[in-house]
């Protein structure tokens, strides 16, 4: 047979081997993926009107209102929360959805492109409650009278003592990506991906207490009716909110160190094979090499991440007293009464016997991969007021009391009652509800109710917690296999992602409620309030090692026979 590059003989075939494999397999496998984020927070802050903001309205504003007078869109990606730490950013495009355009409000809609800028933001701000239960976009271009600690032009939190470093935000003057957009309503505008844009989400997830999102600027905001308003994560259709594009590789998995233990081994087994060979001169070796090298090349092992959300709805729905309707007592009916908006949300009995039970979901779906493996879920909320303290710590109800987490069934309206309460206290009967909102009766007041009053769920309990009564203390319902399999099947069908209802064993009896920090507590004016937190860990698919080995493995069969003619 002519010259072999690795020589003659079994002893360098197997040395062949051990090089073939280095040559095949890189220490580690990267296994990519890619995300869609929701905005996390998006506020307009107003040139002209300084005392003005909005941040909880369905838009947006960037550029100049009808006498030229700017407009300035923040926005914001909770990208730490849902990007595990350690990723490397590949690529990060932003969409939005136009809603207005400046001068249609008068019948004259700017039919000028305008390019918008994307600036990195690098004073943090706050959200507000400002525009909160708005629903129409026309007539809202002069903002509303800031709430705090609404962002404002001057203030990065209004009436907060905190302003910007300069009027109108502080940013950096670079921009991370630009677009030109038109007219056309309900139109997606995508900022597609820039170096300088990977950067900054690298950049917001290495450090994520100095990342702050986004400014929008139009260059033509001194223009008379140039402003575009782009629908946020309030608007009421959720397809047409912001939509952060983001692709990453996890960082890189060293594959098992047998691997390379093997390979040495080979090396010593080869002097044992050889000798055998050239007695029996028989075939084993070329089977033999195949059945080690399939022996090696399985799949990658899975890579590890941890993420932790915040939920995308939350609110609390109240039920009647147990002496409701008996006379001479203090029995309550709070039916038709919801809080999908205010700081706190609650489970418990209150005062007059009234049970309270909380509602919460996170948008799995939209923050893991596709084909992950779940294989941890825990659930961490603050405690924001006991009942019976009249909102002063340590005083109220002391004794612990066990809380269940139940997976619901039939999906629920969050609604805006209850926003602009800057205290839990006062909060705890709830507010009329509003079309749409859920209450103990209707998953959707005024329109379709729950199948069983108290809400739609599955009697198995899948996590529990004798829950105490330090104010601000966290209370963290540890993983448990059912709670790994509720999420694992709210990424799998997000379709049927309903959340979790939080049921208080002692629901019936006299002051047992504890209110927890909602996801609107800071924007609510709550400075020290932390949001309901999930945090998951999961394992992305597997990566099939590279088919290569496993021709080298197969052209190795073909080569023994050839070598031993030698």
């Amino acid at each position: 047979m002519g010259s072999f590059a690795c020589g003659k003989g079994w002893g360098r075939l197997a040395f062949c081997i051990v090089v073939a494999i280095g040559t095949c397999w890189s220490p580690s496998i990267v296994s990519a993926v890619t995300v869609t984020l929701g905005a996390g927070k998006a506020s307009t802050i107003f040139e002209n009107q300084p005392d003005h903001s909005i941040g909880r309205g369905p838009a947006v504003f960037v550029g100049g209102d009808s006498t030229g007078s700017p407009r300035r869109g923040l926005i914001d990606f909770n990208v730490a929360a849902n990007i595990p730490f350690g990723a490397t950013i590949t690529s990060a495009s932003l969409t939005m959805y136009l809603g207005l355009v400046g001068g249609a409000d008068a019948g004259t809609p700017d039919q000028t492109p305008r390019t918008i800028d994307l600036h990195r933001l690098i004073g943090d701000w706050a959200h507000g409650p400002t525009g909160l239960g708005v629903t129409t976009i026309s007539g809202t271009d002069q903002g509303y009278p800031a709430i705090p600690p609404s962002p404002t032009w001057d203030e990065r939190r209004y009436q907060q003592g905190q302003p910007w470093t300069a009027p109108g935000g502080d940013f950096l003057s670079m921009a991370s990506a630009s677009t030109s957009v038109g007219q056309t309503v309900d139109n997606a505008y995508t900022w597609q991906s820039t170096p300088q844009l990977v950067a900054d989400l690298q950049f917001m997830l290495d450090q994520p207490s100095l990342g702050f999102g986004w400014m929008l600027m139009n260059r033509d905001e001194r223009v008379e009716g140039s402003y575009r308003a782009f629908y946020t994560k309030d608007w009421i259709d959720p397809l047409m909110r912001p939509q952060l594009l983001v692709s990453y590789e996890l960082a890189p998995v060293p594959l098992p160190g047998a691997v390379w233990l093997f390979g040495s081994g080979v090396l010593v087994l080869a002097g044992a094979v050889r000798r055998t060979w050239s007695r029996s001169r028989s075939r084993a070796p070329s089977s033999c090499a195949v059945t080690m090298l399939s022996a090696l090349v399985a799949v990658a092992p899975a890579s590890g991440a941890t993420i932790t959300l915040n939920p995308n709805h939350d609110a609390t729905i109240f039920g009647a007293s147990i002496n409701q309707g008996v006379p001479n007592t203090d029995g309550q009916d709070l039916f038709h009464r919801s809080n999908g908006a205010g700081p706190g949300i609650f489970a418990g009995g209150n005062g007059a016997l009234a049970p309270h039970r909380s509602l919460i979901s996170f948008d799995i779906a939209g923050s893991l991969p596709r084909g992950a493996v779940v294989t941890s879920a825990q659930l961490t909320m603050h405690i924001g007021i006991v009942a019976g303290s009249g909102g002063a710590p340590g005083l109220g109800d002391q004794t612990p009391r066990t809380m269940d987490l139940h997976s619901l069934t039939a999906d629920w309206g969050e609604g805006t009652t209850g926003f602009n309460n800057t205290t839990i206290g006062g909060t705890g009967q709830g507010f009329p509800a509003d079309p749409g909102d859920a209450t103990w009766n209707a998953r959707h007041f005024g329109s379709v109710n729950w199948t069983t009053p108290g809400g739609d769920f599955r009697p198995t309990v899948s996590g529990s917690l004798d829950v105490g009564s330090a104010f601000f203390s966290p209370q963290t319902w540890e993983s448990t296999p059912q709670m790994v399999a509720d999420v694992q099947g709210w990424l799998d069908d997000p379709v049927n992602n309903f959340g979790w209802i939080l049921v208080n064993r002692n629901e019936n009896s006299r002051q047992t409620h504890r209110a927890f920090f909602s996801r609107e507590a800071e924007a609510n004016g709550l400075a020290n309030a932390i949001a309901p937190q999930l945090q998951i860990e999961y394992a992305v698919t597997p990566v099939p090692i590279p088919a290569a080995v496993w021709l080298f493995g197969g052209g190795l069969a073909a080569m023994v026979p050839f070598m031993r003619r030698k």
